[in-house]
């Protein structure tokens, strides 16, 4: 009976196995299970060995695990990491600075690289493979996340990588999860996004808050939603465990109109973080905006946005 009962058990085990690794190459497969699929036999190929976190970092800074709305939009194949058709490129066209990575790819992947195309890369171990080689090409980084976000700024975004830093952050609170945190979700209900979009961006918040342990003592969470107008969903003490947050933010509903972004983050910042709504002096305050990134108030914004990093 025990041996009949050990057997099964490694037989689930495989299944499970054997999903999560077919998940790596299913075109639009997303979430933190696959990114971790993906970066583990990245590692375990020697690919790209040592790392140092910045595919998992980089994986949730590009799409949040590709649960962000425009992770697979129409005419874009970055996949989860985002990789732009230039960057990817860069790839083949450098083909002889990656002979050795190329070899791993085909002798352990039976990946034949020079034969991807960029719309390859919705699967998701060909959009990490591909910016593990795009790193690898302009030196790889530090273990420092402010050496990563400097990375990040020079060679995947054209802007300043105190996104990178922050959002990075998030991700490695949610590891360890010690600190009190106070975490204020801006979510976009506009007509820039489709209802679709819009589930997937509350699909997202729910699997965040997954992460964290909801408590009074712990981490606290605000939701602030905005479209043409801004508007306080709950406030950082309303929800004492992840249940009710998750059903609170599964009832929350699409209305659309325009995109005041500034004023959403204007009323989090004056509204959310206050003790009166259940912000703590000694909690790190963490603010998440989910949006397609066109604002309508783009100069208010800015400014902003500006304020909250003060």
């Amino acid at each position: 009976m025990s041996a009949s009962l050990n057997a099964c058990c490694i037989l689930a085990l495989f299944v499970v196995v054997c999903y999560a690794a077919d998940q790596t190459r299913q075109p639009g497969a997303i979430g933190s299970e696959v990114v971790d699929a993906v970066v583990n036999l990245i590692r375990e190929s020697c690919l790209f060995a040592d790392d140092k976190r910045f595919l998992v970092r980089l994986a949730y800074v590009q799409s949040h695990n590709g649960y962000d709305a425009k992770t697979f939009r129409d005419g874009y194949h970055g996949g989860i990491w985002q990789v732009d058709k230039n960057m990817f490129d860069e790839t083949h066209s450098n083909a002889g600075r990656l002979t050795n990575e190329y070899n791993i790819i085909r002798n352990q992947f039976r990946i034949d690289w020079n034969r991807v195309t960029w719309s390859d890369l919705r699967k998701p171990l060909y959009s990490g493979i591909s910016a593990a080689l795009y790193t690898i090409l302009h030196g790889g980084t530090e273990w420092r996340v402010e050496d990563q976000a400097h990375f990040y700024e020079l060679h995947f975004v054209n802007k300043a990588g105190n996104n990178f830093t922050n959002e990075a952050g998030i991700l490695d609170l949610g590891c360890h999860g010690k600190e009190k945190l106070d975490l204020a979700f801006i979510i976009d209900r506009s007509n820039s996004l489709s209802t679709d979009d819009f589930a997937r961006a509350k699909n997202f918040v729910r699997n965040v808050v997954d992460s964290f342990d909801i408590t009074p003592n712990k981490t606290r969470v605000a939701v602030v939603s905005y479209a043409s107008h801004a508007k306080s969903e709950f406030y950082l003490n309303r929800y004492t465990n992840v249940v009710d947050l998750k059903n609170a933010i599964s009832a929350i509903p699409f209305i659309g109109g325009s995109t005041a972004t500034s004023e959403a983050i204007d009323l989090a910042t004056t509204n959310i973080f206050t003790p009166s709504h259940g912000s703590r002096n000694n909690a790190v305050k963490v603010m998440v905006v989910i949006t397609d990134g066109d604002a309508n108030d783009e100069i208010d914004t800015r400014y902003i946005s500006k304020l909250c990093q003060k």
